[in-house]
C-alpha cells in the first residue's frame, strides 16, 4: 500500500471515527434526555413513599407512647410517667393531618386512614378514663379495669397501621422498579460511552495492559519462587523467618506464647534408597498435605530442605496445646504411604520449643527445637520431646 493510499485510508478512518462519534453523541443525548425525564418522576415518587412510611411509623409511635405512658402511670402513679402520653397527645393531631396530606393522591389510603382514626380516638378515651380512675380510685380499681379492656384497641390499631404500611410497601416496590428502569437507561448511556472509549483506546490500552499483565505474572512467579519450596509448595526457610518473626512479635505484645515444632522424618533415607527419588519426592508431597491437615489456617508450615519441616504456632495457650498438635502430627505421618504399587512407611520425630521460655526470637527457638528433635531421635523416634528450659505455662 502506497503513501497516498495510506493517507486516504487514514482520512477515511478519521471520517468514520468522527461519524461514529457523532452518532454515539446523538444516542447519548437521547438516552440522557430520556433518563432525566423518567428519573425525576420516579425518584420523587420513591421519596414520597418513604415519607408516607415514615409518617405511619410516627403515628404508630404516638399511639404506643400513649399506651406506654398510661400503663406507666397506672403502675407507678407518678405524674412524670404521663410525659410520653401528653407529648404524643399534643402532636397526634398534627401527625394525622400530615399523613392525610401525604396520602391525598391515594383515595384508597385516605379511606383506610379515616377508618383508623375512630380506633385511635377510642384508645385515647379509654386511656384518659383509666388515668382518671387511677387518680380518683387508686391502683387496684384502675388495674382491674385495664385487665378487662385487654388492649383490643391497640391490637386493632397496630393491624390497621400495618395494612397501611403494607400497601405503601407495595407501592414502593412498584416505584422502585420504575426507578431501576430509569437507572438502566443511565447504564445504557454509560455503556455507550464505554464502547466509544474502548474503540478509541483499544490499541494502546490493549498493548499496555498486555505488557503490564506479563510483568505482573512474572513478578508473581518470581515472588512465589523466592518464598516457597518448589517440591511441596510450602513456605521455604526464608519466608518462614520473615512471617514467624512478625507473628512472634505480635504474640509478645499480646503476652501470649508461640511454639516451634521442628520435624524430621524417621526412615525417609531408606525409602529414598529403596524405591528411588521419585517415590521419595511423592512421599514428601504427601507429608506436606498431611501436615496442612493437622494444623490451623493461622499456623505456619515450612520445609527447610530434605526431610525437615517446621510448624510455627503463633498463639498457644499452654504447652499442652503444642503437645496436642505434635501428637496429631506424629499419628498422621505414621500412616502408610500408598505410592503407585508400593506402600512406604516413615514416622517423624519432633522437637518443641516455646516462647518466651525457650527463646524470644525465631532463630533461637529453631535451635532449641532442633536440640529437642535429636533428643526425640535418641529416645526411640516416632515421638516428640520438649526443650527443657524455664518451664511452660500450664493450662
Amino acid at each position: 500500500m502506497g503513501v497516498k493510499n495510506i493517507g486516504n485510508f487514514t482520512e477515511r478512518l478519521m471520517v468514520l471515527g468522527v461519524g461514529i462519534f457523532l452518532i454515539a453523541l446523538a444516542a447519548e443525548s437521547a438516552l440522557l434526555f430520556r433518563f432525566v425525564g423518567n428519573t425525576t418522576n420516579t425518584r420523587n415518587w420513591v421519596s414520597h413513599t418513604h415519607q408516607v412510611l415514615a409518617q405511619l411509623e410516627t403515628l404508630l409511635v404516638d399511639v404506643v407512647d400513649i399506651e406506654t405512658g398510661t400503663r406507666g402511670y397506672l403502675i407507678v402513679g407518678r405524674p412524670e410517667y404521663l410525659d410520653p402520653y401528653n407529648r404524643s397527645l399534643q402532636k397526634l393531631d398534627l401527625d394525622v393531618r400530615t399523613l392525610m396530606n401525604l396520602t391525598a393522591d391515594n383515595p384508597r389510603q385516605v379511606e383506610n386512614i379515616r377508618a383508623l382514626l375512630p380506633h385511635i380516638a377510642q384508645k385515647i378515651n379509654k386511656s384518659q378514663y383509666l388515668i382518671n380512675m387511677r387518680q380518683d380510685q387508686g391502683f387496684n380499681e384502675a388495674q382491674a379495669m385495664m385487665t378487662q379492656m385487654q388492649g383490643v384497641e391497640m391490637l386493632e390499631i397496630r393491624r390497621r397501621i400495618g395494612d397501611l404500611m403494607a400497601e405503601e410497601q407495595r407501592l414502593l416496590g412498584e416505584r422502585e422498579t420504575l426507578d431501576r428502569n430509569a437507572a438502566q437507561h443511565l447504564k445504557e448511556l454509560v455503556t455507550a460511552l464505554g464502547i466509544l472509549t474502548a474503540i478509541i483506546l483499544l490499541g494502546i490500552s490493549g498493548a499496555v495492559f498486555y505488557g503490564l499483565r506479563l510483568k505482573g505474572e512474572m513478578m508473581r512467579k518470581l515472588d512465589t519462587i523466592a518464598h516457597t519450596d518448589a517440591l511441596t509448595g510450602l513456605f521455604n526457610r526464608r519466608h518462614l523467618m520473615i512471617q514467624a518473626t512478625a507473628l512472634l512479635a505480635l504474640s509478645a505484645r499480646r503476652n501470649s506464647c508461640a511454639a516451634v515444632l521442628f520435624l524430621d522424618l524417621d526412615g525417609f533415607k531408606a525409602v529414598n534408597d529403596t524405591y528411588g527419588h521419585d517415590v521419595g519426592d511423592e512421599l514428601l508431597r504427601i507429608v506436606a498435605q498431611r501436615l496442612k491437615s493437622s494444623i490451623r489456617n493461622s499456623d505456619l508450615l515450612a520445609r527447610l530442605g530434605g526431610d525437615e519441616f517446621v510448624v510455627f504456632l503463633p498463639e498457644v495457650e499452654s504447652v499442652t496445646a503444642a503437645e496436642l498438635v505434635a501428637t496429631k502430627i506424629v499419628a498422621a505421618l505414621a500412616e502408610p504411604y500408598p505410592i503407585d504399587d508400593i506402600e512406604a512407611h516413615v514416622t517423624t520425630s519432633i522437637g518443641i520449643a516455646l516462647s518466651p521460655a525457650d527463646g524470644t526470637d525465631v532463630e533461637s527457638l529453631l535451635q532449641h527445637a532442633d536440640l529437642a528433635l535429636y533428643e526425640a531421635k535418641n529416645a526411640g523416634k516416632n515421638n516428640y520431646v520438649l526443650y527443657r528450659n524455664n518451664g511452660y505455662p500450664s493450662e
